[in-house]
């Protein structure tokens, strides 16, 4: 679990990241 949060947590900041 802990694992797949991590996941959504780095994509969210890829995506963020994506946006500038």
């Amino acid at each position: 679990e802990e694992q797949t949060l991590f996941n959504t947590q780095t994509r969210r900041q890829i995506y963020e990241y994506s946006l500038q």
